[in-house]
């Protein structure tokens, strides 16, 4: 019979365990030089609020969409069909200019 006594000490290791964890995202590594870090926390940051500003841009869309869709059926139909086609050709160019941005930081490609 197995004691108490028997089993003190360290656990075996399972090897399974740590591919089991989440690993540390790179801008949390103790590891990772301050300044690097920074650098990665301010290219997260501008990421998140780029898409914050496709989102609110694509919100913005629908809206006028759906006021001209109302200024059309009340019998303005040239006036409507205006502000939905400026509001279109907007959405447009939001998207073409956000993807040819190129990354999270043009200005470092274009600084060579």
């Amino acid at each position: 019979m197995t004691t108490s006594q028997d089993v003190a000490g360290q656990l075996p290791q399972d090897p399974v365990a740590p591919a089991l964890t989440k690993p540390t995202p790179p801008h949390l590594d103790p590891h990772v030089p301050p300044q690097e870090r920074h650098v990665m926390m301010c290219d997260r940051q501008e990421l998140l609020l780029s898409w914050a500003g496709l989102v609110a841009a694509l919100l913005v869309t629908a809206a006028l969409i759906a006021v001209s869709t109302v200024v059309i059926l009340a019998g303005h139909g040239w006036e409507g069909t205006v502000i939905a086609s400026v509001d279109v050709v907007g959405l447009a160019a939001v998207f073409i200019a956000s993807g040819r941005r190129g990354g999270p930081n043009p200005s470092a490609d274009t600084a060579q």
